[in-house]
């Protein structure tokens, strides 16, 4: 929905064998002036492939959008196997007043994200960026940058311009694999507080790659790995139902960190709940420059 009149925007459904966006082709969901943004489902009953740029530039993928004031719509993708390459990939994205950021959701049995591609929610205005959850029944494989400018990211952000929170992360597989400069994060650049990650597998491996939850101004979200919440003034953790200990947490070469880099904000928590932590040249590192630094529970 275009122009100066107030509206939301369409809904998208796609049902197919196989869904496959290339070289800049996108489903879209916008809308302006105050109206909410229409939700977007594709199923598949095999594999979503998104990937590649246009000559312009402009990247192949799934957008949902509200500005002035409105509501983006949620993207929702169901299939066997979800492959986002070379930029490609899911963006919700809010921007100017209070509009509160659509989810993505994702269950699938594979996700394999490589060569810049991104799943991500932004917030660029008063309200809170949207929930990113995905559930893969098999795996997770993070791996490879498109180059050095373009990171590889499952990330939700507040931008400078907003004040909102960052919106949540929800992640569960058996096995979540991040390799060669991946990341999972969320990030508040402006006065917003940063969002929580929340990982469940029973083995997670980091090689040369981060978790990370920030915030410039305002507090960093907390990061829990088969963990939960502390109990207020303790260390004791406060696992939601259904979370179990994981098998095993690996770190080569990589970071698992919380920051709030500026102001008074605090630092989040780290809670860890696995059988076995290995770490290589790695940190985990909770830390706050002008508030408090967040705990670290293992």
């Amino acid at each position: 929905m275009r122009g100066p009149i107030q509206g939301n925007g369409g809904e998208i459904h796609v049902d197919a064998e196989n869904v496959t966006l290339l070289d800049g082709a996108k489903l879209s969901s916008s809308s302006f002036f105050g109206g909410d943004g229409g939700s977007i489902r594709v199923t598949a009953r095999d594999a979503v492939t998104i990937a590649g740029t246009r000559q312009d530039g402009a990247v192949s993928g799934i957008f949902s959008n509200a500005q002035f004031g409105g509501n983006s719509g949620s993207i929702m993708v169901e299939a066997q196997s979800l492959n986002l390459d070379r930029l490609g990939g899911l963006f919700g994205e809010v921007s100017g007043g209070a509009g509160i950021g659509g989810s993505i959701d994702v269950d699938v049995a594979r996700l394999l994200i490589e060569g810049s591609g991104r799943i991500d929610t932004t917030t660029r205005g008063s309200g809170p960026g949207g929930l990113i959850t995905i559930d893969a029944s098999e795996w997770i494989r993070l791996s490879g940058r498109q180059d050095d400018f373009n990171f590889l990211s499952v990330t939700t952000f507040s931008l400078e311009d907003g004040s909102g929170p960052a919106g949540t992360l929800q992640i569960s597989s058996p096995e979540i694999t991040l390799r060669d400069g991946s990341g999972i994060s969320t990030s508040a650049i402006g006065e917003g507080d940063g969002g929580v990650v929340d990982l469940r597998a029973d083995r997670i491996s980091l090689q040369s790659s981060s978790i990370t939850s920030s915030a410039d101004l305002g507090t960093a979200g907390d990061i829990y790995i088969n963990g939960g919440p502390l109990a207020p003034g303790s260390l004791t953790i406060q696992k939601p139902p259904g979370v179990t200990s994981g098998d095993r947490l690996v770190l080569d070469r990589s970071l698992i960190s919380t920051s709030a880099t500026d102001g008074f904000g605090r630092g989040g928590d780290i809670v860890i709940d696995p059988e076995i932590v290995l770490l290589r040249e790695s940190s985990i590192i909770a830390r706050a420059v002008g508030g408090a630094g967040g705990n670290i529970v293992i």
